[in-house]
């Protein structure tokens, strides 16, 4: 108002008296009507102007920003500033000069604010091991926005506008976002979001066989995208295959024999190059017992006819007492590994690799070499192939004149990817003393990352039930169950008592262990509510169902995750029941 009175007041002094009036036109005095803008955030750059009348152009332009900030030039008609000047109010000023030689000088009060963070979201940022995208709600125009979001999110720290990060553990975290500039940091913004625990789901039984389990095996795998469970019923192999991605019945589901299996001996299968392979034993010719391979002529056999069976040679011997493994290499190739001796009697632990993804003949499993010469029993294998090698777990049996009920989990790893002989295996793990086995059980390997873990079955002893144990190595080839290789913990006590534990991972990648309770008779499932599941804290227990007594069969299991929900093959007093869940659990 001070500029406009002023310029008006010139202009009727000046044609009033007749001076500078030429042809009815006045020529006034340069004037500073307007200067802008009046507020800007710390750190933020900002552009200038003012407006500008009367005089004889062209203009020039002298700016101080003194307090205020840094300016790329102070005689530009629209100079850029870095506002650098504590938060308040700071006065920035201009002159103004015309061609004549004419002036004027004026000031604004400049506000210098931080930008503030008024909301983030989301406060329920989702499950464990989701990806979650936070926004913040931002007053001003700040350069960047620095996150810290605790232990709650990986990466923990983020430098931008949305973040987005993949959550951890359940639990209520506080976080932190501030606003930042070329010069300095905004005002912090501290914030909550929870990583929510999934609702236990619910689970669904579909009765697949009859209730004439007298012993054995069941293997559960995914394959095309379907459910392939293998048993053996009344002494004959079987084969059930779900018709669908997701059954949801028994007639959702094909079965049909495959041949015959010897009823109490352990049988393994795998997926491989769009088939099945399935290597068992089978007591029902000349030979006695023999181990065999059966493997798909198509991609969902639907009889006895789609596959093709053979004896692998006397070398593959196999003792029933001492169990199987097999495992893929690449999709190219099969590994095999099986005991000749049973698990009382000393002997090694074989290995065999066929030549070719799907061996049509026994002549294809050229390599079969021996992986140990300890000099003692070793039984019941696991397999873990990974990139650049495999990993051989095997419980380790002394005779009891050298130690009494003497266990080792032992693990082996090979020291090339294809092993041809005993050379190109090191022992680099062994468990003693630590858990107490009075009877051999069954333990199962996997991997957590690139890194593997242990479930140690319990003592099938009533009268003397052992605690089970889960042991996580701290290393990608860990050594002796010594200092900080392994982490162990037994999370039940007595309480529970699995036989044969099963390892899988759950819908969102967390572990989680299916456990048949031999103290109960109760299906278990363990799972862990964190990525890090070192700690015994971190594991919660469901139990799922009785499967009986009845049957010395009862409570043989296997599992996968399979479409986000975990489905468990499990052998019931009722007969062999598929067990699976609705939901990510």
């Amino acid at each position: 108002m001070r500029h406009f009175s002023r310029w008006l007041c010139g202009l009727l002094l000046t044609c009033g008296l007749g001076i500078g009036c030429r042809g009815g036109s006045t020529e006034l005095p340069v004037v500073i009507t307007e200067i802008r803008p009046g507020a800007a955030p710390r750190g933020s750059t900002v552009t200038f102007e003012a407006t500008v009348a009367g005089g004889t152009p062209p203009y020039t332009y002298s700016w101080t920003f003194t307090a205020v900030g840094s300016a790329d030039s102070t005689s530009s008609a629209t100079p850029h500033v870095l506002i650098t000047g504590d938060v308040g109010t700071e006065t920035v000023e201009l002159t103004v000069s015309d061609s004549r030689s004419g002036s004027d000088t004026d000031s604004v009060s400049f506000e210098i604010t931080n930008d503030t963070v008024s909301a983030v979201t989301p406060s329920e940022a989702g499950l464990p091991l989701s990806e979650a995208t936070f926004v913040a709600t931002v007053s001003g125009a700040p350069d960047s926005l620095e996150w810290e979001f605790g232990l709650g999110a990986d990466p923990s720290t983020f430098n931008g506008f949305s973040p987005t990060v993949t959550l951890t553990n359940p639990g209520t975290y506080v976080g932190t976002v501030t606003p930042t500039y070329a010069a300095h940091e905004g005002a912090t913004f501290s914030f909550e979001y929870v990583v929510t625990n999934p609702v236990p789901p619910q689970w669904q039984e579909t009765l697949l066989g009859p209730a004439d389990f007298e012993d054995g095996w069941v293997n559960l795998i995914e394959h095309n995208d379907r459910l392939v469970a293998i048993y053996v019923l009344e002494g004959d192999l079987m084969v059930s295959s779900s018709r669908v991605s997701e059954p949801a019945d028994v007639a959702d589901w094909d079965t049909h024999v495959l041949g015959p299996g010897y009823i109490p001996a352990q049988h393994c299968v795998v997926s491989i190059a769009g088939r099945l392979a399935v290597a068992y034993l089978t007591n029902r010719d000349s030979l006695g017992s023999r181990l065999r391979l059966a493997v798909s002529q198509t991609e969902s056999p639907r009889s006895s006819q789609d596959w093709e069976t053979y004896n692998l040679p006397p070398l593959f011997f196999s003792s029933p007492k001492s169990g199987l493994a097999l495992a893929k290499i690449n999709e190219s190739r099969l590994i095999l590994a099986f005991s000749p001796t049973p698990w009382w009697e000393l002997g090694g632990m074989r290995v065999a690799i066929s030549e070719t993804a799907l061996p049509a003949a026994a002549g294809e499993w050229t390599n079969v070499h021996e992986v140990s010469n300890i000099g003692v029993s070793l039984a019941w294998p696991n397999l873990l192939v990974r990139d650049q090698d495999i990993l051989l777990s095997t419980k380790r049996f002394f005779s009891s004149e050298v130690i009494p009920n003497g266990a080792f989990c032992l693990i082996l790893q090979s020291t090339q990817q294809i092993p041809e002989s005993i050379t190109d295996w090191e022992a680099i793990s062994g468990l003693h003393n630590t858990i107490t086995h009075s009877e051999p059980r069954a333990h199962d390997l996997g991997l957590l990352g690139d890194k593997p873990w242990i479930a140690l079955g319990a003592s099938s002893s009533l009268s003397n039930p052992h605690s089970f144990g889960l042991l996580f190595s701290t290393l990608v080839v860990p050594q002796e169950i010594t200092g900080d290789d392994w982490i162990m913990h037994f999370p039940f006590g007595t309480e529970i008592a699995p036989n044969y534990p099963v390892l899988i991972g759950d819908a969102a990648g967390r572990p989680a262990v299916v456990l048949p309770n031999f103290a109960d008779q109760n299906l278990w499932i363990m799972r862990s509510t964190q990525i890090d599941p070192t700690n015994e804290a971190a594991w919660v227990t469901v139990q799922i169902l009785d499967y009986g007594a009845t049957s010395a069969a009862s409570g043989v299991c296997s599992a996968v995750s399979h479409h986000d929900r975990i489905t468990i093959a499990i052998v019931t007093d009722d007969g062999l029941k598929i067990v699976q869940a609705d939901g990510p659990f």
